[in-house]
């Protein structure tokens, strides 16, 4: 806390004194201020977002007693006893005072920035730029007209880009500073547990008045400001999950499903939904549907579906995979999606031009294999207590295991959710009527599934109820059983509860 106190100081004296300052003395003085600042920012989030180690030496000085500490929190918390007993280490005790320390130094940073900022400022006219390139912070500081941000595009960095659309709250004749910074590793969210942005970069956009002062920018969402948000470089993209779905037979459906959760700890945060599959014959075609809390049917006597995608092979990526896309604005809110699969026949035409979906009482019956993988995406904003919020923002169906695309109608600093979501959970409809043949059903399963709770053969699961509607009914053979399937990657693994 003391480097980001010094720099910040520091930069508060270089802001006095920029206009007795040459513009070469102003511009390396603030480089090095702002490598400081982002160093110490960086350094102090890294534990945080598990992107660091923690050092002996801090968690023993992090077992101070309570009465070192008089805010109401910190005496809360060792109340109940999370804390565990004074002078003894405790990462729960370090993790408590290094948020603290980071909210703190966050709040430094800003203003050190913002000081820099006005200090370049005065040195720049219109067309001219400085620009900060290192390891740990790349930043850009540009004056210019507000004519000349109609439709621009910034690229920073990398893979990093920023568009500005053709219209906004400016008046066009304005002089303004374009101010745009990227950080390797976005700081930890104030509220614990929300949000899992440690693999995501930090990128920020501001515009400055004459003065240095930031100017508040809104668009409209027919307009919006666009942001493409790159991950970690380092990033581990899972392998997909094999599904042998030309072993199973069911007379009674249409669709062979998949559950993905999409639950989330606050409801007020929202994520998209990536969905990949390839099959083992890329020429066939498909027909995915999908139903958003619930189980999605889809013949010729019910139509219960959110939405629905023609996978045809015309239109498969160069490495076999047909993508999915669901917007947070869709899934916001909602706890599961359900996906359903089905084959198309040879007399079933497949184009991206059908306006209804090729609808069939038949059942599923699949001639491939194929393979699935999903994630989940986030577009966030810091808000003025440094917690990540997602109110406002879209993501774009542009977004990759490398980047987020993200749509806004105002201006922040702006990080990227990613998590990768478990294998989907195989639904078999109704046991896949388990009362017409003699062998054991296999009831796919998770072991990552939440409350998942394993049950005798007599008695329904709470989640099968909820999830398929089955009823008792179908578990009243006196010699069932129930066997589940625990799918990991290159693991098949069978539990049976007889």
């Amino acid at each position: 806390m003391l480097a980001s106190s010094k720099c910040r100081d520091m930069a508060f004296t270089l802001k006095s004194m920029a206009r007795l300052v040459s513009s070469n003395d102003v511009e390396n003085i603030g480089n090095h201020l702002i490598q400081c600042a982002t160093n110490v920012l960086s350094a102090v989030n890294a534990p945080l977002q598990q992107r660091g180690a923690i050092l002996e030496l801090d968690l023993n000085r992090s077992s101070a007693t309570a009465n070192d500490y008089d805010d109401d929190m910190y005496l809360n918390l060792n109340l109940n006893g999370i804390f565990m007993k004074e002078n003894e280490p405790s990462y729960e005790r370090n993790f408590y005072h290094q948020k603290r320390t980071a909210n703190i130094i966050a709040k430094q940073v800003a203003e050190t920035l913002a000081a820099i900022a006005v200090a370049f400022n005065v040195h720049l006219t219109v067309g001219q730029n400085t620009t900060v390139n290192t390891t740990s912070v790349f930043t850009s500081l540009e004056k210019t007209l507000v004519s000349s941000l109609s439709n621009k595009r910034i690229s920073p960095l990398g893979s990093a880009q920023i568009h500005i659309p053709l219209s906004s709250n400016l008046t066009q004749s304005d002089t303004v500073s374009v101010w745009s910074m990227i950080q390797p590793l976005a700081v930890a969210s104030v509220t614990p547990g929300q949000v899992n942005t440690s693999l995501s970069t930090m990128i920020s956009l501001s515009i400055l008045d004459s003065h240095g002062k930031e100017i508040s920018i809104h668009t409209d969402n027919e307009q919006p400001i666009e942001f493409f948000i790159p991950r970690d470089p380092n990033l581990i993209i899972p392998s997909m999950a094999l599904y042998n779905v030309t072993l199973i037979h069911d007379a009674k459906h249409q669709f062979y499903f998949h559950l993905i959760n999409i639950t989330q700890s606050n409801v007020n945060l929202t994520v998209s939904l990536h969905i990949e599959m390839r099959p083992r014959n890329r020429s066939l075609n498909y027909l995915m549907i999908f139903r958003l809390d619930g189980q999605p049917q889809l013949n010729t006597l019910i139509n219960n579906i959110d939405d629905w995608s023609l996978l045809c092979s015309s239109n498969i990526s160069d490495d076999g995979i047909h993508k999915y896309f669901i917007s947070n604005n869709r899934t916001a809110k909602h706890r599961f999606v359900i996906i359903g699969f089905r084959e198309l026949n040879t007399t079933e035409i497949c184009s991206n031009k059908s306006s209804t979906p090729p609808i069939t009482d038949q059942p599923f019956n699949f001639s491939s294999d194929y393979e699935l993988r999903t994630f989940t995406s986030a577009c966030y904003y810091l808000d003025s207590n440094n917690n990540w919020q997602s109110d406002g923002l879209l993501v774009g169906s542009m977004t990759d295991y490398y980047q987020t695309q993200c749509f806004s109608t105002h201006l922040s600093t702006f990080a990227s959710g990613y998590s990768h979501a478990p294998n989907p959970v195989l639904l078999f409809n109704d046991l896949f009527a388990h009362t017409q043949n003699s062998c054991p059903s296999v009831y796919p399963g998770e072991d990552i599934v939440n409350g998942m709770n394993l049950s005798k053969s007599n008695t329904i699961l709470k989640f099968d109820h909820e999830m398929l509607s089955l009823m008792p009914s179908h578990l009243e053979h006196h010699d069932a059983t129930i066997r589940y399937q625990i799918h990991k990657t290159n693991i098949n693994q069978d539990i049976a509860i007889e």
